[in-house]
């Protein structure tokens, strides 16, 4: 490995000092000691030197130091947004591709941002468009992914698969090609126009979940996590690199700031990791004058992971372990684990403990496999022959196949620590003991719901009660439903079933709604979105006929969005109030983002109004119990 660390030349960035933001409603239960981070740049290089082969500081160091609000203009109060998106936690923010502004309606579309003007009762109309891209030469091979808002501001997180640096003599080294996050700040006018503010370049890898979103305003603090391989591999060898902040050159190039984080940033692995990855949580403050001023702390570890934000930490999984980033100090934690977490969904952070929902595999001997891969199935035991013998399959062939539970750890959020050696005995809940590989799952109120192919199991983390229901198809989404409890959807061969669960008392499943020759045409978490009143609620949820079915009632089809409304009532009573389509005229020029990664489509209930986004277009509709009326004229999104 060389030892020259070519971009370990740690100077001082502009990103330094970035003040710790107290998150609301303090900093909750005390926690163990801190994990050590590297104590110099040496002693980070002599650790990476002996791994086998495969910038700026942190929010503050003071823990009661807050961010000072920003003064601004008292005759313009920043505008009261609403939330509009299917957050996982309250309080935190979710980067998503429709916000709220104040009278408008922004939208991240294909690489642009339009703002629509929502201020009156069905006269939505187009108000500006702007390309995302700060310029004509970085206007491709980038895809602009999320966007979050605070005040009038626009934040737009997006990842740039190409970012050639360029040294000093202006010529790129082709070792040194990456791709990068891009922060793009934008404000928003009171006439609806959109003003241009600054971009942040960050080096990492693609940051692409095919469920999770990389980005979270939390206390008006930008939070996202970015992975970044330790080594480069060149004509030269191996190259050790930390990610670089960058900064736009010209003709698509950019040259380095300086690192994102010091060695003594980083968080030093339990064990050496023998796939030596980044895994870096960022923070950024964002000031009035939209300039973005962030600050880093990374994980050294292996490449797997998942990671969930709460309103006061950020958790990342990685192997057999779980780490808790403060959102106030940067400072980490560290708790053993068992098992892998389906996704972002199985955690839940709830009063002092850190409840994980987890797949845990376990060999007919009682050996647990995890490596946070979910578990390793063991090789058959074969009885009799010595090594090399040809085994008969009928009478030798002894093999038990392994077990995979549903477990849920609750790990109490004072034992994380710096060594992550805890026992988990009695921490550890087996919820189901003939665990398939599919299901989706999710926390609502104080109940962790899992649904598979055939069933449902419903666990109380307050009081430990377990229990599960048999069901007639498979489970492809879970959401809460205000005081009703959830909404069930499943999915067979032809028809989409939707189902509410009371949870008042004990859990029950009242059956809802059947649409026959349709599915769920949106799987993300935003595609839906509940809004409770007196009597139950409204929501709303992509639809779309499967690929090879007929429409007759609607124009469905596959790439064509179409958003059902239903109307629940208290006692779990179920409606399909309507439906509303796009056109099939509806296109919209593209130069870049062309693919909608995050889905199209969303259902949006804005303060007493309802829209349904589809597309390049966005209708206002009126829903009652019987009906899905349009009210006015179709915005098209486009320019």
């Amino acid at each position: 490995m060389k030892k020259t660390l070519l971009v370990l030349a740690i100077t001082s960035l502009a990103l330094g000092g970035v003040a710790a933001c107290v998150p609301e409603g303090g900093s909750g239960p005390p926690m163990g000691r801190a994990l050590d981070s590297f104590s110099s740049e040496e002693d980070f290089l002599e650790y990476m030197e002996n791994l086998p082969s495969s910038g700026g500081t942190w929010f503050g160091d003071d823990e009661n130091q807050a961010v000072d609000a920003a003064e601004g203009d008292a005759s313009a109060p920043p505008p009261e947004n609403e939330e509009i998106t299917n957050n996982q936690e309250e309080g935190v923010d979710e980067g998503g591709i429709v916000k709220n502004v104040g009278d408008y309606l922004v939208v991240l579309r294909r690489g642009r941002l339009f703002s629509v003007d929502v201020a009156d009762s069905g006269e939505a109309q187009l108000a500006d468009s702007i390309r995302v891209a700060p310029s004509e030469d970085l206007n491709s091979g980038v895809w602009y992914d999320e966007m979050l808002v605070q005040g009038s501001k626009i934040y737009v997180v997006g990842y740039r698969y190409v970012a050639d640096v360029v040294g000093a003599d202006g010529e790129t080294d082709y070792s040194w090609i990456f791709g990068a996050t891009e922060i793009t700040s934008f404000s928003l006018n009171s006439d609806g126009t959109i003003e241009r503010g600054s971009s942040t370049f960050l080096e990492s890898n693609d940051y692409y979940s095919g469920s999770n979103y990389a980005s979270r305003l939390v206390s008006g603090n930008l939070i996202f996590y970015m992975p970044f391989y330790a080594f480069v591999w060149s004509t030269e060898g191996q190259t050790l690199r930390i990610p670089q902040v960058l900064s736009h050159v010209e003709g698509g190039t950019f040259q380095s700031e300086g690192p994102l984080f010091e060695p003594t940033d980083i968080v030093q692995p339990l064990t050496p990791p023998t796939t030596a990855t980044f895994h870096t949580v960022v923070q950024c403050q964002l000031p009035e004058d939209l300039t973005i001023d962030c600050g880093a702390k990374s994980l050294l570890s292996d490449f797997s992971r998942q990671f969930y934000v709460s309103r006061e930490r950020v958790y990342l999984w990685n192997n057999d372990h779980i780490y808790a980033f403060s959102q106030i100090d940067g400072s980490a934690r560290v708790h053993t684990t068992q098992g892998r977490p389906l996704d972002q969904f199985s955690f839940r952070e709830h009063g002092d403990t850190l409840h994980v929902a987890v797949r845990h595999t376990i060999d007919a001997g009682g050996s647990s496999g995890t490596g946070g891969g979910g578990g390793l199935t063991p090789e058959p035991a074969l009885n009799g022959g010595d090594d090399g013998d040809i085994i008969d399959s009928d009478s030798d062939y002894d093999y038990t196949p392994p077990e995979t539970r549903l477990e849920i750890l609750s790990l109490p959020l004072q034992a994380f620590d710096n060594q992550g050696e805890q026992s988990l005995d009695g921490k550890v809940k087996v919820l189901s003991t003939d665990m398939g590989w599919g299901g989706v799952n999710r926390y609502v109120g104080d109940w962790y719901l899992f649904g598979d192919s055939d069933r449902l199991v419903m666990h109380s983390v307050t009081t430990g009660e377990t229990s599960d229901m048999g069901l007639d198809a498979p489970v492809v989404r879970i959401e809460g439903a205000g005081e009703i409890g959830a909404v069930i959807v499943q999915q067979d061969s032809g028809n989409l079933h939707l189902d509410t669960l009371l949870l008042q008392g004990s859990p029950e499943l009242v059956e809802g709604v059947v649409l026959e020759g349709v599915s769920q045409g949106e799987t993300r978490s935003h595609g839906f979105f509940f809004r409770p009143d007196a009597d139950g609620g409204t929501f709303g949820l992509p639809i779309s006929n499967p690929y090879g079915s007929g429409g007759d009632d609607y124009w469905w089809g596959p790439g064509v969005s179409n958003i059902a409304f239903f109307r629940a009532g208290l006692s779990g009573d179920l409606s399909l109030s309507g439906v509303v389509s796009s056109s099939t005229e509806a296109g919209g020029q593209c130069e870049t983002s062309c693919i909608d990664w995050y889905g199209n489509t969303r259902p949006i209930f804005l303060r007493d109004r309802i829209y349904a986004l589809m597309g390049s277009e966005l209708a206002e509709v009126a829903v009652s119990d019987e009906a899905v009326d349009p009210l006015g004229e179709v915005v098209l999104l486009e320019w």
